[in-house]
């Protein structure tokens, strides 16, 4: 009895997890507050790889982006797959929606303004590390220098020069720290 009793609750647990993750991913930011107050809830934990504030932050969700960054207890350096912070996962993936978009007829549109706007306020918030780094030692410079390159397109995606003059212009973003490898700014050569 106590057995499944136990099991239950974790799934229970479980269940709230996901649900206050793809809150945030679809931008329901009431949904997201009330989370806030459950105890149940870890609002730094990733599941499928994925934190609540990368999910916002991928999926350009400016509102719930302040509901999280606006409560203390929201890492907003927390890791999700690949070692990647919010901010290393958003640059990555700006990359992907812009070569998705890319290869479409319409164009790029305001894509790439949202990404600018969510990278913006990411380090607004003083407790955003630029320079953390992912699973392949790549920090937030590193990974906005460097061009997309898939198979199916016949060119590579250069890198977002707003967004870099986004990061270059915040004080504590610092250039690559590896003396192993070229500065960030080689790849974006």
């Amino acid at each position: 009895m106590i057995e499944s009793e136990m099991s239950t609750s974790a799934t229970v647990k479980e269940d709230v997890q996901g649900d206050f993750i793809a809150a945030a991913a679809r931008g329901d930011d009431a949904t997201v507050a009330l989370a806030l107050l459950d105890s149940r809830v870890n609002l730094n934990q990733a599941r499928n790889g994925v934190t609540a504030l990368a999910a916002a932050a991928n999926c350009r969700h400016l509102s719930v982006i302040d509901v999280l960054l606006n409560d203390p207890r929201v890492d907003p350096n927390a890791r999700g797959r690949g070692r990647r912070t919010p901010l290393l996962s958003v640059l990555e993936q700006s990359k992907y929606a812009v070569r998705y978009r890319a290869t479409l007829k319409g164009g790029l549109g305001d894509l790439g303004t949202s990404y600018l706007a969510v990278v913006q306020r990411l380090l607004e918030d003083g407790r955003v590390d630029p320079n953390a780094e992912d699973d392949h030692g790549r920090g937030a410079l590193d990974v906005a220098c460097q061009p997309f390159m898939c198979a199916d397109m016949p060119y590579e995606v250069p890198p977002s020069v707003p967004l870099l003059r986004l990061l270059l212009a915040n004080k504590r973003t610092q250039p690559s720290q590896h003396q192993w490898r070229a500065a960030p700014f080689y790849d974006a050569a």
